[in-house]
């Protein structure tokens, strides 16, 4: 049950002035602004709908979502009479995908599950920010009794057809959650209750609140409980990541522009750093992921961060990270102590302005530190005095790795072949595409055998030979029997009997062994710079020149 208290005449104005600034539509909460102007222009309308007859709700309904929901579905979305559920529904039968998406988000607080027919349908809809959407309302609100009518009663088949075909690899990953969900394996946990208050016009609304500390304003009688949940093991036990991912579908592609914060920016007259990247922004109830294989850490709930999760992961660099998920929503689909794999779905964001996002307009705040799990280094912002020197760049950490592990095979199919170049076991893929007349999968798994060459050169090149080596062996064998795919095996074996490459293993080693030394002694950095410049005289003329020189002049 949510939780409800009455408003008096004070606090409602107050609460109109914190509202939104700008005209409705799309991201229009992003701008706090002056407020009021949003909210104040749909109450008449929607307190008429609560209080018709029950006869003439739908109607009404019908009406207002036809000729003002797009524009007002910023200010709509609030609300949360169950009067106002067929509202919802004819909102969400509207042609604008935007719409949808804002009305799917809607209807996961009332819990309608009446609406899954109408989202299973937009798993096929062109917009893939939509079909994710979609895919997470039904996840959220799966009920077997009222789901017995979709996909002709046969939801897990037609999903597993859905997810051949999906090209967006966030969706297709929700897809397989959704999957899991259907199937029994994967509960959501609620790890929040939303707020609401109610309006003298006997209105229901979650309160828009800029910044946690207007909560006594805008909720009074809300009480923060911070509820932290720690748990797993070291991410080192775990195999070196294969594959990385952005945290978000269409990183990089914003809805909306000018309002996110890039790591290292200051705030507060240049006091603070921001330790993170702000992504996604005004996508209220979007999903993020695991940006690798890893262990869960960390859940926390009940503060400003809003629903917090870090991830721990294994690098393969002789290093661990920390992938740090920031103003989440009040569901998740993972635990602490969770082993995940690259492209699970963790959570979604939460509603723009809201208690349960931490108050900030719907964004993810995604940050990365490099070591172990550290309890206490999980925050949005650093004092400028103490540095970033123990946080990454996300927006030049993550891309760099993903490109490096990204599939090279991007072709998808159903059937033996789709399940081949998933698991990328390209010999074996190549000879069922040519079986199966698919030369135009078989002819790009050929094209592949030359890329996994040159990313393994790449990375030899980047100062990590013996990486370099066992991927160069990994493709080797997964190549086996494709045209072309003998160039790799040669490569490696030519490798090893290269002298300057076989100084670069061995140099390699040196270079961990002493990273492990510098960090056991705390050395200063005068002495680490010692040290390095020592190694960089001895294994300057191989490809560790550059990975060297780059401790040598860290500060």
């Amino acid at each position: 049950m949510e939780d409800r208290i009455p408003m008096t005449r004070t606090t409602a104005l107050l609460l109109l002035t914190s509202i939104v600034a700008n005209a409705g539509g799309w991201g229009a909460d992003v701008n706090s602004g002056a407020g009021g102007p949003l909210v104040e222009g749909v109450r008449g309308d929607l307190a008429a709908i609560v209080r018709a007859p029950e006869a003439e709700r739908a109607a009404l309904a019908k009406a207002y979502a036809a000729k003002k929901g797009a524009e007002n579905i910023e200010a709509v979305k609030r609300f949360r009479n169950p009067e106002l559920k067929p509202l919802f529904l004819e909102l969400l039968r509207q042609d604008d995908w935007k719409t949808k998406h804002r009305a799917l988000h809607v209807l996961e607080y009332y819990g309608e599950a009446a609406a899954l027919p109408d989202a299973w349908a937009l798993l096929e809809h062109p917009q893939a920010r939509l079909r994710e959407k979609a895919a997470i309302f039904c996840l959220k609100v799966w009920d077997p009794a009222r789901a017995k009518g979709v996909a002709g009663g046969k939801p897990a088949e037609a999903l597993a057809g859905l997810a051949a075909k999906e090209e967006d690899f966030h969706v297709r990953m929700c897809l397989d959650a959704l999957a899991k969900r259907i199937a029994g394996r994967l509960a959501p946990e609620k790890v929040s209750t939303e707020f609401t208050v109610t309006g003298l016009d006997a209105l229901v609304l979650t309160p828009f609140l800029d910044g946690s500390d207007k909560l006594p304003t805008v909720a009074p009688g809300y009480t923060a409980k911070p509820v932290p949940r720690q748990g797993g093991g070291s991410a080192s036990s775990l195999p070196a990541a294969a594959r990385w991912a952005y945290p978000i579908l269409g990183w990089g592609k914003e809805e909306v522009q000018g309002t996110l914060q890039p790591f290292a920016n200051l705030r507060q007259n240049g006091t603070v750093y921001h330790t993170g990247q702000d992504v996604g922004c005004s996508l209220d109830g979007a999903g993020y992921y695991a940006i690798a294989d890893g262990v869960v850490k960390f859940v926390h709930t009940g503060s400003d961060m809003g629903t917090l999760i870090v991830v721990e992961h294994n690098t393969g660099d002789g290093d661990l990270a920390n992938a740090l998920y920031m103003h989440g929503g009040d569901t998740v689909f993972v635990k602490a102590g969770d082993k995940v794999a690259c492209g699970q779905l963790l959570g979604a964001m939460g509603l723009s302005y809201s208690i349960e996002n931490g108050g900030h307009f719907a964004h993810l705040h995604f940050g990365l530190y490099p070591g172990p799990f550290n309890a206490t280094h999980n925050f949005g912002y650093r004092a400028v005095s103490a540095g970033l020197g123990d946080w990454h760049d996300p927006a030049k950490w993550l891309p760099e790795r993903i490109e490096r592990t990204r599939p090279l095979v991007s072709a998808r199919a159903a059937g033996v072949l789709g399940d081949l170049l998933e698991r990328e076991e390209y010999g074996k893929a190549h000879a069922e595409a040519t079986k199966a007349g698919e030369g135009k999968i078989a002819g790009e798994i050929e094209a592949a055998a030359g890329e996994a060459l040159k990313r393994a050169e790449a990375r030899r090149d980047a100062g990590y030979p013996r990486d370099a080596l066992d991927g160069l062996k990994k493709w080797a064998g997964r190549f086996k029997g494709v045209p072309g795919g003998e160039k790799l095996d040669e490569a490696a074996k030519g490798w090893e009997k290269d002298a300057a490459f076989k100084k670069a293993l061995a140099g390699e080693k040196e270079i961990l062994g002493l990273e492990a030394q510098l960090a056991a002694k705390k050395a200063t950095p005068e002495q680490a710079k010692g040290a390095w410049e020592g190694v960089l005289k001895k294994y300057g003329d191989t490809v560790l020149k550059g990975r060297i020189e780059a401790k040598v002049d860290a500060k």
